[in-house]
């Protein structure tokens, strides 16, 4: 289930970050575990792990998917607010 935090959409204060530490923020934002992400991607939990610690990289096709599971643009995984 999606947060009941609005989505900070267009965001003002921002930190430009990597796609593995916007992963991290946003799964975190919407109240996921690892397993949970990974369950609504098709992967293991320990993968994605393995992509938030930087031990495989995050290609076009999985930020895209990202993207799509966590109901964000593209963009916003390099992009938190402060």
């Amino acid at each position: 289930m999606a947060s009941t935090t609005k989505y900070p959409g267009a965001m003002k204060n921002e930190n430009k970050t990597t796609t593995r530490e916007g992963m991290r923020f946003w799964r975190e934002w919407r109240g996921w575990t690892m397993a949970e992400l990974g369950r609504r991607l098709g992967i293991s939990r320990q993968y994605v792990k393995q992509l938030e610690d930087g031990a495989r990289p995050v290609n076009t096709a999985m930020e895209e998917r990202l993207a799509k599971e966590l109901d964000i643009p593209r963009g916003d995984l390099t992009r938190v607010p402060k």
